[in-house]
């Protein structure tokens, strides 16, 4: 068996519980690797790989194939899946966010509240973003990031009206929270179900649209 030591996120993640979103994004670093191993694209090794465990709360993520199988099998899957054809990247991705969040949700008190608002939020837009299948190529990402915080928010951080960020990322910030209100108080209606990203049509263009005037305000 080779353990490999990933320290320095659990130190980060782990230790730390109020880093609520860097502990989710263990579901979207390791996962995806153990998934890409689990689909046989790295090839037979002679070895079995686990990740080293933290020394604390270790309940909270899973550190071998197996044991990701057992704990997270809809997440697992769909890594796996991914990486044997190399599609349906953004279902992977929306189904390791839909597994962690909850997992972690009794640490966001630990932020503050415009942070922990705006993060719950985030997710939600990865929904939405994902059922457009929004192009990932390194260009686009980094165009399309350029309208995310430059910091974690603080308490009376209020956008559009945040002083120390430019206004495309007030206006990201503030469509990012608004998409979730209305979401929310739709009864999450017009919430795209993980299952169903494989059958939009119709739905998928309406997103497509949405992102695109999204991408717009950047």
């Amino acid at each position: 068996v080779t353990f490999l030591s990933v320290s320095h996120m659990h130190s980060t993640c782990v230790n730390q519980p109020y880093v609520v979103f860097k502990s989710m994004n263990y579901y979207l670093a390791v996962i995806p690797f153990l998934g890409a191993l689990d689909s046989g694209i790295l090839g037979e090794l002679p070895y079995e790989i686990e990740i080293l465990p933290p020394d604390g709360h270790r309940a909270d993520f899973c550190h071998s194939i197996a044991e990701c199988r057992a704990q997270a099998p809809n997440v697992m899957s769909a890594w796996r899946d991914f990486f044997k054809v190399l599609l349906h990247m953004w279902e992977a991705h929306v189904y390791s966010i839909v597994f962690a969040l909850p997992k972690f949700q009794n640490r966001l008190p630990f932020l503050s509240s415009s942070e922990s608002s705006f993060g719950v939020a985030w997710a939600t837009a990865v929904h939405f973003i994902a059922a457009t299948r929004f192009p990932t190529d390194q260009n686009t990402t980094n165009h399309f990031q350029t309208g995310l915080p430059p910091r974690m928010l603080q308490e009376g951080d209020k956008a559009p009206f945040i002083p120390d960020f430019t206004p495309v990322q007030n206006r990201m910030v503030y469509m990012i929270e608004t998409l979730h209100k209305a979401n929310e108080k739709s009864g999450r209606c017009s919430l795209p179900i993980v299952p169903a990203l494989e059958s939009l049509t119709e739905d998928s263009a309406i997103w497509t649209i949405l992102v695109k005037k999204f991408s717009e305000h950047l």
